[in-house]
């Protein structure tokens, strides 16, 4: 069987350029253990991923399938450090994501539901 295609996730459009800061914490569902057995987090407990390791890019959210978006991170990606994130509502996300890594020479990601929960 064949992996299951990634679903591709709306970006709410905006008009105007925003920086917003971003609380990953999440409350962990089950203990989580290392391979050897370590106890990293228990069940219930706040865990906030960039206090371990921190984020030190920016990270750029755009609208694959729209090309002025895509000119805009290719625009932008070089001012600093940055992660790209995608959108798309195509069939294939994956090959979208790949088309675009291509083109802006860089690795881009898929923009998740939880990611655009974050966003509003």
């Amino acid at each position: 069987m064949a992996p299951r295609e990634p679903q591709g996730t709306a970006l709410p459009e905006t008009k105007v350029a925003r920086i917003k800061t971003i609380d990953p914490t999440v409350v962990t569902p089950r203990t989580l253990k290392t391979r050897s057995g370590k106890v990293i987090a228990i069940e219930g407990m706040p865990v906030n991923p960039f206090l371990i390791l921190p984020l030190k890019e920016t990270l750029l959210l755009f609208d694959g399938d729209k090309p002025s978006h895509i000119l805009w991170a290719s625009q932008h990606q070089h001012a600093q450090p940055s992660i790209l994130i995608a959108s798309t509502q195509g069939q294939n996300p994956n090959r979208t994501l790949t088309t675009l890594g291509e083109k802006l020479q860089q690795r881009v990601f898929l923009l998740n539901k939880t990611l655009v929960s974050h966003l509003q």
